[in-house]
């Protein structure tokens, strides 16, 4: 337990339950009173509130032993939990405030993004070779190590992928009739999810590769059904990718370490058959680690050494980082760094090679502090909007469908950090989003609202019923 007064830890699980269950309340009320939609980007920023904010809170008062203790202390006074939380607390305020009462970005948002192609097999062919070409040329720099193409394709052939899995399930839901169209679904989904292990020990694409046929179903089918039933079978099909997760976390790193082997598509199979059932359960031993990933200690990290360690504080580092994203650094070695990614290394100069995840309180602390947290909670709304507008105008838009899929563990865990990488992660779906559907629209010419009257797909019948569609 923590070295703190017992009002402190009291404050710290009052608030860190308040903020599990007031997000979630409002994902949950809006959508059983029909008034939103339940599988949106909103919804998963409001869920990463709730994780990285109230989980978060919880794990700080009876964190567990982290190896970094070894080198530096995780005893904070009380005062550093209480500024902490009341950043927090404001940043969540102000986010609601954007969303609710100030609707920022929303007109800007639903006039984007307005031209798609109507679907068709062509469309589909057309959309899978984009998607796998992507990938294609993405694995190539990658193993080649080839300069400018690494950089430009790394993270765009992770967001083809999920668009692959997206159209291919679409593609199979629409005809579930069709054995071809159920196996061409199949080999995509087995790729996409090899090729994401097989280059990245990250959670957040193999998740979202796995959550992209239950958000296909959500947004063509469950959402006209009865909340009730819409919410079991959700539950049901979410715990699926949670049993993802928690058997991914079984074997990601088996690439780290002194026996760490090489990431090669072998050893990745080889390390995937050596999980067992109960390999998979321990993982629930420790769950609020596991969610919160520390996220409130390290930025009481980041306080003492803006104030105690006299670290230069740099305003909006993370809008200074998004908006130089596109410079190589080959080409700009000073360019703005995610402070997340360096202060294990650069600042407190740890042995590990590995990031944190700060929070926006921790960011803040680094970034400017109290003016930096409307900032962020306005940069984290008009991303939502630019998600969710589109797909709320065309509901069985498929290339909407699968923006949704491609950015939802990003917009969880932007939450957690770091803000930059996060902000640059979502913006590259809605990039990707942008090229393919203008490339697509050479093959099958594209138009306005091509899927707002898509009265040819039996889903969209009820749509004008629906009072999620206002």
């Amino acid at each position: 337990m923590l070295a703190v007064a017992n009002s402190t830890e009291s404050l710290l699980v009052f608030a860190g339950w308040a903020f599990v269950v007031v997000p979630i309340m409002l994902i949950v009320v809006p959508y059983w009173r029909g008034k939103a939609d339940l599988v949106t980007a909103w919804s998963f920023a409001l869920l990463g509130c709730s994780i990285f904010m109230g989980i978060a809170a919880l794990e700080a008062v009876d964190p567990p032993a982290r190896v970094f203790e070894n080198y530096i202390s995780f005893e904070f006074p009380d005062s550093y939990y209480k500024a902490t939380l009341l950043r927090n607390v404001f940043f969540f305020g102000c986010l609601l405030l954007f969303y609710y009462a100030m609707p920022i970005g929303k007109k800007f948002a639903s006039r984007r993004f307005t031209r798609s192609a109507p679907w068709s097999s062509m469309l589909f062919g057309v959309l899978l070779v984009l998607c796998t070409a992507t990938v294609v040329t993405a694995f190539v720099a990658i193993e080649g190590n080839i300069p400018v193409l690494r950089e430009v394709f790394f993270n765009l052939g992770h967001k083809a992928a999920t668009f692959g899995v997206a159209f291919a399930f679409y593609s199979w839901y629409r005809n579930r009739t069709s054995p071809v169209a159920l196996i061409v679904f199949a080999v995509v989904l087995a790729a996409a999810a090899v090729y994401a292990m097989r280059t990245s020990s990250g959670r957040r694409l193999l998740l979202c590769i796995a959550a992209a046929p239950i958000v296909v179903m959500y947004w063509t089918n469950w959402r006209y059904r009865s909340s009730a039933r819409v919410m079991l079978v959700g539950a049901l099909a979410t715990s699926v990718v949670v049993i993802v997760a928690l058997w991914y976390q079984c074997f990601r790193f088996f690439d780290r370490g002194q026996l760490g082997q090489e990431r090669t598509l072998a050893n990745t199979v080889a390390a995937m058959k050596q999980v067992t059932l109960a390999d998979v359960a321990a993982q629930l031993d420790s769950w609020k680690p596991k969610l919160a990933q520390g996220v409130f200690l390290y930025a009481m990290v980041t306080k003492r050494l803006v104030e105690d360690q006299g670290l230069d504080v740099r305003p909006l580092n993370t809008l200074q980082f998004a908006l130089t994203y596109a410079i190589p650094r080959r080409f700009w070695p000073e360019k703005p760094q995610p402070f997340g990614a360096i202060i294990v290394t650069d600042v407190l100069k740890l042995p590990q090679k590995t990031n944190w995840g700060l929070g926006v309180a921790g960011q803040a602390y680094y970034e400017g502090d109290w003016y930096a947290l409307p900032v962020y909670a306005i940069v984290l709304v008009l991303l939502v909007r630019l998600i969710d507008e589109p797909i709320k105008r065309e509901p069985n838009n498929p290339y909407f469908i699968a923006t949704v899929a491609s950015s939802m563990m990003f917009v969880i865990t932007w939450l957690r950090g770091d803000l930059g990488v996060h902000t640059v992660e979502v913006v590259e779906c809605l990039v990707f989003l942008w090229v393919i559907q203008r490339l697509s629209a050479q093959a099958g010419g594209s138009r306005v609202g091509a899927y707002a009257a898509d009265f040819g797909n039996a889903f969209s019948q009820r749509l004008l019923r629906n009072p999620r569609t206002a």
